[in-house]
């Protein structure tokens, strides 16, 4: 079994994960920019707060996911190791899935025995 072509798949479904949640948290801030619309709030000072905050929690978000992108494209070349390890600190905080995809990444590019022959030629 391939756990570097295991590791890509891994890294791609954390993409997709990353992205469908700053789609959520863009929505609820622009769900919540409505509801303060229809209640009539006339202050500019009132949208900063629901526009900016999702905004730059989706954009964190998005850059993660293209980390990920970048590490699955680096990894299965034997290469990354490191890029991999701080994509994996990363995503430690975020239980359980995050978690689990940390433990497999770190298992797989320092423990795994066929996968840290990969990293060291």
């Amino acid at each position: 079994m391939d756990h570097l072509e295991n590791l890509k798949f891994v890294n791609y479904a954390m993409i997709v994960l990353n992205l469908l949640m700053a789609a959520a948290v863009v929505a609820a801030g622009g769900l919540q920019v409505f509801l303060l619309y229809l209640a009539g709030e006339v202050a500019v000072g009132a949208y900063i707060a629901p526009v900016c905050v999702p905004v730059t929690i989706g954009f964190v978000l998005f850059l993660m996911a293209y980390m990920h992108l970048q590490t699955g494209v680096r990894v299965v070349w034997g290469g990354g190791r490191s890029l991999q390890t701080v994509m994996a600190i990363l995503s430690m905080c975020n239980c359980p899935i995050g978690t689990f995809y940390a433990a497999y990444a770190i298992w797989v590019v320092w423990i795994g025995e066929e996968s840290y022959r990969e990293f060291e030629d």
